[in-house]
């Protein structure tokens, strides 16, 4: 009898570890991890390649765009940017309304 008793406590132990960790993922929220350009990056040329990988994001923007993820939740486009600072945003939010919003500083500076 103690066994049993012992089994099912065992079973309902791994049973609520085993959800507890799926669940861990939606209570974190949306993740955004963001590859390229790096923070205070200057580049010579107007076209600026942004990727990254995003989970829990159900939609994503870049500079305002909504943009895909690929299978695998990698993100990748192509902004074009005004010579001088310019300040990128990529805001994505979950399926339940919780945003995060991450902002990086690029510098265009054109050769002359």
């Amino acid at each position: 009898m103690r066994w049993r008793i012992a089994a099912v406590v065992a079973i309902a132990l791994v049973l609520g570890i085993y959800a507890l960790n799926r669940s861990w993922l939606f209570l974190r929220g949306p993740r955004i991890v963001w590859e390229t350009p790096p923070e205070n990056a200057v580049v010579k040329r107007a076209a600026v390649h942004v990727a990254g990988k995003a989970a829990q994001v159900a939609e994503l923007r870049i500079a305002g765009r909504v943009v895909f993820l690929q299978e695998d939740g990698g993100f990748d486009e192509t902004l074009l940017l005004a010579p001088g600072p310019s300040t990128i945003e990529i805001r994505g939010r979950d399926k339940f309304g919780r945003i995060i919003v991450l902002r990086r500083a690029v510098v265009y500076a054109p050769e002359s």
